[in-house]
């Protein structure tokens, strides 16, 4: 059984009425959209070591969220474990694609699962692309709208924070988007608490279209017994040196910028066709780049 813990804690009061109100909706209607990417992988483990047997008929959760943002690509972030994955090469050998082959789950239904290759690694923000191996629609009809986040609304979103002797647990968070300027990493800063195991989460506005994933936290201390930290390396220094004392500070990365690196990516390797070139000064109409997201 998958155990939804509601984190309400610290959040404004009408991000308290939106969990309350519209928990048991939101958590029916979204549960199918949740992913994860199990650590015991090839691609997550250092070379030289095997995965581990899983267990038969498991239903524990041990991974970082993925997110589905397209029919056959969706999204994760790009640091702790993740630093392992490296770009696909058409072509390539086993050995060549060790760290860029991954398998994504179901965080409801574990017998859904699916074979992804990794397409965009992009450090800065902090996430990367996967895409459907075979090229097929693995998701469905179960991916969002999404659209860029608005000043000072409420949003929600799932984490894998809460860990106990059976696995990680579906935690939500809660909080507002208190600024519409994008930090030199190209993320906006939110008021939602989070923790470890937090990273990657999907959020979704009140509309419940969606618009981002949680990335980071400046809260978060550096765990120091990491094996990837074991040193104070000078990106550990600074980020000792620039740990906010604010209790609910995070960010998040905004839907449209992983999917203009989709859609970018999609033009490059002939997933999509080129837009024909449109006077300055005009845009592409809203609905038709959703249904261009939607339909890839």
């Amino acid at each position: 059984m998958i155990i939804i813990y509601i984190l309400t804690q610290n959040v404004p009061k009408d991000s308290k009425a939106l969990v309350e109100d519209k928990r048991e909706e939101l958590v029916n209607g979204l549960k199918h959209f949740l992913f994860y990417m199990p650590r015991n992988q090839r691609a997550l483990l250092p070379d030289g070591i095997e995965a581990a047997v899983p267990e038969e008929e498991s239903n524990r959760i041990d991974g970082g969220y993925v997110t589905p943002i397209s029919r056959i690509a969706s999204v994760t972030y790009a640091h702790g474990s993740h630093k392992r994955l490296r770009t696909f090469i058409d072509g390539g050998s086993d050995k060549d694609n060790a760290h860029s082959l991954v398998e994504i789950q179901n965080a409801v239904d574990p017998s859904i699962c699916h074979k992804m290759k990794v397409i965009v690694i992009d450090t800065n923000r902090d996430f990367v692309l996967l895409l459907s191996f075979t090229g097929e629609w693995i998701f469905g009809e179960i991916v969002p709208h999404l659209r860029y986040p608005r000043i000072f609304e409420s949003f929600f979103a799932f984490g894998l924070s809460h860990k106990s002797y059976q696995g990680d647990h579906i935690t939500h968070r809660s909080g507002r988007i208190p600024s519409d300027a994008i930090n030199r990493y190209g993320q906006l800063k939110t008021t939602a608490y989070i923790d470890g195991g937090d990273s990657g989460a999907p959020c979704f506005a009140k509309d419940r279209q969606f618009i981002g994933i949680l990335v980071s936290s400046s809260t978060s201390l550096p765990d120091l017994l990491d094996p990837f930290n074991k040193n104070f390396s000078d990106d550990l220094t600074y980020e000792i040196e620039t740990a906010s004392c604010h209790l609910s500070e995070s960010y998040i990365v905004p839907a449209p910028l992983i999917a203009e690196s989709f859609m970018n990516y999609g033009v490059d390797h002939g997933l999509f066709k080129p837009e024909p070139t449109r006077p300055a000064g005009t845009s592409r109409p809203l609905a038709k780049k959703r249904k261009f997201i939607q339909e890839s």
